[in-house]
């Protein structure tokens, strides 16, 4: 017989000392709920999961594969106590990171919810995960074109209820530790992005719009994703209209405070051709200066235009804007006739 202390099916007995059982490793006991799934235990629970562990005094960083039980349990029993910065995440959603401290026995950390919507599994919510769910979207397992990196919640179809979880996590995310980001890819005949607004001169006070337009240049495409930073102290928004190619919006958010106009949409049936106006912003001039309307390129808030899973767009272009002080009135005094 060979004595020994175990938690949930795993040993945690670091050694014996005569009579004396000594435990002096860390077990962790992770708790986390899937993505769309509300009851447990369940089978659906039972997803593979990514563990990554950077111990906060050494530095050092392990990633390891885990199991979730049919009620969101996870263990590990190879960690040495101390301080570390922990995620999980699932093939589809993003990480979910806390900082435990880790003491001798066992450890219980809630991770939460994951957050899913990342189709690709490179860290971020973006248009080409809504894009490779529009591909398949409606199809079920076994079914042709169906693609399982689209079924957030893990019930075998691809549906409404995949797209409000990516959805909801849209334009989010801070990438994959340990895997390194995919080059943007080069479309040498692409899809544009322009800013369009007005090329006259404007005012302090002066009203006007600007639209975001896709130009298709002979494509087809699922999704248009526009993130335009302005100088707050120059501009206002003061509305952001959907266009009418697309029938489903995804993101429509305007931060005045920041700079910042975030727009996505998509079909989540035919593909659009053609050019067309995505959005609309309309603005107020709220000070002078010299100033852009400027698409934004990097993940997760990456301007883009989509197709089958992957981006389409060859250019985005900025729109320049000059903003002069009003000139005042002059008022003559009224001469009364003789």
């Amino acid at each position: 017989r060979l004595s020994d202390v175990t938690y949930a099916g795993a040993s945690i007995l670091d050694r014996r000392e005569g009579g004396t059982v000594v435990v002096n490793g860390a077990a962790l006991v992770g708790h986390v709920l899937p993505p769309g799934w509300q009851l447990r235990p369940a089978p659906e629970w039972r997803i593979p999961l990514t563990l990554t562990a950077q111990s906060l005094e050494t530095g050092a960083t392990l990633h390891e594969a885990a199991l979730l039980d049919e009620s969101g349990v996870f263990t590990r029993t190879d960690l040495a106590p101390g301080a570390y910065r922990m995620s999980v995440r699932g093939h589809q959603t993003l990480a979910n990171a806390v900082t435990v401290t880790l003491a001798s026995g066992v450890n219980t950390v809630d991770f939460g919810t994951l957050r899913g919507g990342d189709s690709d599994g490179d860290g971020y919510v973006t248009l080409v995960d809504f894009s490779i769910l529009a591909t398949t979207f409606g199809r079920c397992e076994g079914e042709p074109w169906y693609d399982g990196r689209a079924d957030h919640n893990g019930d075998g179809c691809i549906s409404l209820l995949d797209f409000s979880l990516l959805r909801a996590n849209f334009g989010t995310g801070e990438g994959n530790e340990g895997i390194a980001a995919e080059r943007e890819p080069d479309v040498d005949n692409g899809a544009y992005l322009r800013v369009e607004a007005p090329d006259t001169e404007l005012r302090v006070g002066d009203h006007f719009s600007a639209d975001l337009v896709i130009d298709m240049n002979g494509n087809f495409g699922d999704g248009g994703a526009a993130y335009i930073t302005f100088d707050p102290a120059v501009f206002q928004v003061i509305d952001l209209t959907d266009g009418e190619a697309f029938a489903f919006s995804i993101q429509n958010e305007v931060d005045n405070d920041r700079g910042w106009v975030s727009y996505a949409a998509g079909t989540l049936g035919e593909p659009v051709g053609g050019r067309f106006v995505l959005a609309r912003i309309d603005l107020v001039a709220v000070g002078t200066g010299h100033t852009m309307l400027y698409p934004a390129a990097r993940r997760p808030t990456r301007s883009d235009v989509t197709y089958g899973g992957a981006s389409i767009l060859r250019m985005a272009y900025s729109a320049t804007i000059r903003v002069e002080a009003r000139e005042p009135a002059l008022y003559l005094p009224a001469i009364a006739a003789p």
